[in-house]
């Protein structure tokens, strides 16, 4: 983790507003904490947005409806809906699994008509050998898109596997129809909840659209987001070799007994690098993504620009988000090792988050940067 002295620290702060406005567009990136419903209905009454474009994953969970049944508290939005429906028959985990995915998918189809919103069904399937699950999701997106007529979008991450989520978000981000981008995410409070239902992983691999552009010529450093669950970092390890290795470590986080489990869980590959171990939030992608700026820029002050970065988004489902906004900034590759099945445990409701990652919060202006 880079350190900065008295001096220094003091330096960063008084450039902050600046650095924001540099790593991110619109005048700053920022997140919202949600207690309940009454808090997000408030939030979304104070920004200028009229009208929405909501993505969602409808997986098995409790908490996959959230963020759509609190949509319909806001008045004087409209709302049209793209909900990817990941039920499978090739799942492995099919006859469990359905039992609790159709009831989402009967709440979502059930709001959606109550509130008279348009309503997509995305059909997706995980459980091929290669992972194309993402396909199905970009095409509609870009569909959408071509209409050239500028929107807004909020993409609920809750329920959505990663190498959907990642390549989703690019294209939302490049495409100039886009005005704002936020990102929603409610939590399972249950320690390590997700980690638990994963079941087996695949090769590491590109992440969709986010592949290497060109060999390593010189030197190349990982960045591991450790989470839970070791085998994808040591499956990593065995197929590529890094010059030098950062491993990332989530801390603050909610349920500070995960950090704990992180450290020692992965205590080999710290013990091998404690003087690159980078700490950074389990809950906001923003402060992870300038750690991650912050170290990359002085990996490149030493080794130049042909220092290869590569990022692997595992760990929490924001720490994801803020790796995509490095991806995005820095031009790196993700490597993943994605799951090829799910537990369908319907698990518990816990506290939202809410990431305003591209656009103009609250629609001020941006001469005015500091509101």
């Amino acid at each position: 983790m880079v350190q900065l002295d008295g001096e220094r620290a003091l330096q960063a702060i008084s450039e902050a507003p600046k650095v924001m406005a540099r790593y991110f567009r619109g005048d700053y990136g920022f997140k919202v904490d949600f207690e309940g419903p009454l808090d997000f209905e408030v939030f979304f009454q104070k920004t200028q947005i009229g009208a929405l474009n909501f993505l969602a994953g409808c997986g098995f969970e409790s908490r996959t409806v959230v963020i759509m049944q609190w949509l319909t508290r806001v008045t004087n939005l409209k709302v049209s809906c793209k909900i990817v429906d990941l039920l499978n028959r090739q799942d492995p985990q099919y006859p469990e699994a359905s039992k609790l995915q159709r009831r989402n998918m009967d709440t979502m189809v059930e709001i959606a008509e109550e509130e008279t919103w348009p309503f997509d069904r995305i059909a997706t399937n995980l459980y091929t050998e290669e992972t194309l699950a993402h396909q199905p999701v970009l095409n509609s997106l870009r569909q959408a898109l071509a209409t050239k007529t500028r929107s807004d979008f909020l993409l609920d991450i809750s329920s959505l596997p990663r190498y959907i989520v990642l390549p989703a978000l690019r294209v939302l981000w490049e495409s100039s129809s886009v005005r704002n981008l936020l990102v929603a995410y409610t939590e399972d409070p249950s320690v390590w909840a997700l980690e638990h239902q994963a079941t087996r992983f695949r090769k590491p691999a590109f992440v969709p659209l986010f592949s290497s552009p060109r060999p390593a010529r010189n030197f190349s450093v990982w960045f591991p987001i450790l989470g839970r669950d070791k085998t994808p970092i040591d499956m990593i390890l065995k197929s590529i070799s890094f010059g030098d290795t950062y491993p990332v470590v989530g801390f603050p986080s909610t349920r500070p007994i995960e950090t704990d489990q992180i450290v020692r869980l992965h205590r080999n590959i710290l013990a091998d690098n404690t003087e690159n171990i980078v700490f950074a939030s389990m809950n906001d992608p923003f402060q992870l993504s300038m750690r991650l700026n912050g170290a990359i820029d002085e990996i490149r002050n030493v080794f130049g620009e042909e220092a290869r970065i590569v990022i692997s988004p595992h760990g929490s489902k924001p720490q994801s988000v803020g790796v995509f906004l490095t991806a995005m900034l820095r031009g790196v590759p993700l490597v993943y090792c994605p799951p090829f099945s799910y537990r369908p445990k319907q698990g518990k409701i816990g506290p939202s988050h809410l990431y305003w990652v591209k656009g103009t919060p609250y629609g001020k202006r941006r001469e005015d940067p500091y509101l």
